[in-house]
């Protein structure tokens, strides 16, 4: 998260937002969860949950539902994030 926090999503599903969701983000029309992050099994997936207004890109393409890889860029409304994995533990 935007502190530096590590977040496991295979635990439990990450959600970017305002109400309601773990990582608050930033723009207009944010209200409530716009876009999860969870673990299918294989890979973490973010989809695109609501908010026809407010734009989910990875890699600066607009979304629906995608697979992420290591060092992706994913943008939620005005905020950017990098998608690393931690190897360390």
């Amino acid at each position: 998260d935007s502190s530096g926090k590590k977040i496991y999503p295979e635990a439990n599903p990450v959600t970017f937002g305002k109400k309601g969701a773990v990582i608050k983000i930033q723009g207009w029309f944010t209200g409530g969860v716009i876009a999860t992050i969870s673990w299918d099994g294989k890979r973490h997936v973010i989809t695109k949950n609501s908010g026809l207004l407010v734009s989910v890109q990875v890699n600066n393409t607009g979304i629906t539902k995608q697979g992420l890889t290591i060092n992706d860029k994913i943008k939620v409304g005005k905020s950017t994030f990098t998608y690393v994995l931690d190897t360390t533990t």
